[in-house]
């Protein structure tokens, strides 16, 4: 690829753990539901979580991670099934997922007797949405979705339409699987804030500009 402008998803499950872990009072058992243990990203996911956890010395746990299940049949079951055997013993679960999202967010949301688990998700399911403008689930974390494709489009025209070229000096980041990497920005949407993106797209308008801004240190035009 020429160039990659995404979520840096280590980064950003990264930061969920950080704040799941505050959420919890620093310490405790946690969950992590995620997708695929074949999927690039879902290894790097976890290398994020499981960063934030050891930098909490023991005070903080991973007691399970339930993977391969970002699906919309997968999911239910084995949140459910993660609940019943250890709903009582965990204080929070995260998710970097979709589908594992919207199942917890739903089961959370029928039974209250698990609202002593804090949960994250993933993404602006309006499942996910709604239980947390109801308070069943603590919050999730965003995507610049929107701004990737504003990006990546103008980008793609000015090399087709302009004949620009990518710089090869540009100020990439280098990450597993691409040394050309550019970030499109992640954030936590929480009970207080979610009013304000509730039924829109998911968007970082700042981290667009700036890239949009900067278009000038990442592609040589003539």
């Amino acid at each position: 690829a020429l160039l990659c402008f995404a979520t840096n998803v280590e980064a950003s499950a990264s930061y969920e753990t950080q704040i799941l872990a505050k959420a919890i009072g620093g310490k405790g058992d946690i969950a992590f539901l995620t997708g695929l243990l074949t999927d690039a990203n879902t290894a790097l996911r976890e290398k994020g979580v499981e960063n934030a956890v050891a930098a909490t010395h023991g005070k903080v746990k991973l007691a399970q991670v339930v993977s391969n299940i970002d699906s919309p049949s997968a999911a239910p079951p084995a949140v459910e099934s993660l609940l019943a055997s250890k709903g009582s013993e965990l204080k929070g679960m995260l998710s970097t997922d979709y589908y594992p999202s919207v199942a917890a967010a739903s089961i959370l949301a029928k039974n209250k007797q698990f609202r002593h688990v804090l949960f994250i998700g993933q993404d602006n399911s309006p499942t996910v949405m709604n239980a947390i403008k109801d308070h069943d689930i603590y919050g999730t974390m965003y995507q610049n979705s929107y701004g990737q494709g504003i990006v990546g489009g103008t980008w793609l025209y000015d090399m087709v339409a302009k004949g620009c070229t990518v710089r090869s000096n540009a100020p990439f980041t280098k990450i597993p699987g691409t040394a050309r990497f550019v970030n499109s920005g992640y954030f936590f949407v929480s009970q207080k804030a979610v009013s304000q993106y509730i039924g829109k797209p998911e968007n970082i308008p700042s981290n667009t500009s700036q890239v949009l801004a900067a278009t000038s240190k990442y592609l040589s035009c003539p």
